[in-house]
């Protein structure tokens, strides 16, 4: 069933339809950004609906292939989670990593094992410490993909998950507020066991403010 924030389609681009082939996704993807920025590229290649590691690294190849020989992309980004990122698929990585501007977008959330668990993202923190040294080691960029707001946690939980990943070689960071999408988990029990309070966006504010000021300078924020 997965976190209880996904939501089914897993957060895929608004201008993807269902169903639709590789290069009929690159080809959505340029006609947008040609309509909304006037650009005629290079791209960013954003593999980030579910969990973009999920699949033998020989489907991976071959998906990965087919989309960036479609269009002239200089960056590639990888959304994934800390437990789906075995061996021969970091080598892959590093392979795109001499070929493209790679980043790795690794989805922590949370530094709380027990929020961990309440979102039921079957991971705990060590599994996000261990990827992010892998990869580092393997000299792909990393970034790290947090949400502030969830169940159970309040600032002072936002504060420590920014510590501990501040140790961490991680490049950059990518935050936003928990937000209750339809037709999840979350949207269903949000008001009873899972006891959420969504932020606004003064809250949300101070707390992204509070957040950065504890990572280090030289990270970007995606």
């Amino acid at each position: 069933p997965g976190c209880v924030f996904c939501a089914e389609n897993g957060s895929r681009a608004r201008h993807l339809a269902r169903h639709l082939d590789l290069a009929c996704q690159v080809a959505r993807g340029v006609a947008y950004v040609r309509e909304r920025y006037r650009s005629e590229g290079p791209y960013i290649a954003y593999f980030q609906s579910f969990t973009s590691t999920h699949a033998p690294v020989a489907r991976l190849r071959e998906c990965f292939e087919a989309a960036l020989a479609r269009a002239d992309f200089k960056v590639v980004i990888v959304g994934t989670r800390p437990d789906a990122l075995e061996p021969e698929k970091i080598e892959y990585l590093r392979e795109l990593a001499h070929r493209y501007e790679l980043w790795v977008e690794l989805g922590v959330q949370s530094a709380n094992d027990e929020t961990l668990r309440r979102i039921k993202r079957g991971h705990d923190f060590a599994a996000v410490e261990d990827a992010a040294r892998r990869l580092d080691a393997a000299g792909i960029n990393c970034a790290c993909h947090v949400i502030l707001g969830l169940p159970g946690e309040g600032p002072d939980d936002f504060l420590a998950t920014a510590r501990r990943i501040a140790k961490l070689p991680f490049r950059a960071v990518k935050l936003h507020q928990l937000l209750v999408l339809k037709h999840t988990e979350l949207a269903k029990h949000w008001q009873d066991e899972l006891a959420v309070k969504p932020l606004n966006e003064y809250e949300y504010a101070a707390a992204a403010a509070a957040f950065l000021r504890e990572l280090p300078d030289s990270w970007s924020i995606m």
